[in-house]
């Protein structure tokens, strides 16, 4: 190949690579479905960076597909503590932990809902617990005091307003949502361990 040829070609090269837009790998998450103007980027990169959350193997992160409440709990209790157990399912030590601490949680009586997608209501009912509150049951008036808690502790600012309807109480939680409410509750409430 000739000299003027290979200049041209290495000065074409420099120009797509210029002016092509950085990927999400270049961008700090790795992930080809979150940019860093995602909403939850900060708190995704937190999460992947902690180990308490994974993408998939094809490169995505899945921001909005829904999380069970096995999984939910593994990303809250993994971002603060590192348990161990064996046993039956891989969610197993996660349900004894919330056991243990007495919090409320759908599982600990039924558990096919280990593998159910989990609703905020839940989650508001469970990070609320994990501060101390009790609730002994999934009702509107435990969802309601487990939110408006949430709220007053800076822990969410719902998901249209700051209201009971604008939490979306009856959403199933994403995989986004459920690691802003994780990264939000270890940061505001300063626990290393509970």
């Amino acid at each position: 190949m000739s000299r003027p040829v290979m200049s041209f070609l290495m000065a074409l090269a420099v120009f797509f690579i210029a002016v092509l837009p950085p990927t999400s790998a270049e961008q700090g998450t790795g992930f080809s479905d979150v940019s860093r103007e995602h909403w939850a980027f900060d708190a995704i990169t937190w999460g992947v960076g902690k180990k308490v959350l994974d993408g998939f193997s094809d490169g995505t992160f899945a921001p909005e597909k829904p999380v069970t409440e096995a999984e939910f709990l593994k990303i809250l209790i993994s971002s603060y503590e590192s348990l161990s157990g064996k046993g039956g399912s891989w969610y197993d030590k996660y349900y004894a932990y919330a056991y243990e601490k007495n919090w409320f949680v759908k599982g600990l009586s039924d558990k096919t809902a280990a593998n159910k997608p989990i609703l905020r209501k839940n989650v508001a009912i469970i990070l609320s617990s994990a501060l101390g509150a009790y609730y002994p049951d999934d009702s509107a008036r435990s969802a309601e005091s487990a939110i408006t808690d949430l709220y007053s502790r800076g822990l969410s600012s719902g998901k249209t307003d700051q209201t009971i309807k604008g939490f979306m109480p009856g959403d199933s939680l994403t995989r986004a949502e459920a690691v802003q409410f994780v990264y939000r509750f270890v940061n505001k409430s300063g626990l290393t361990s509970l």
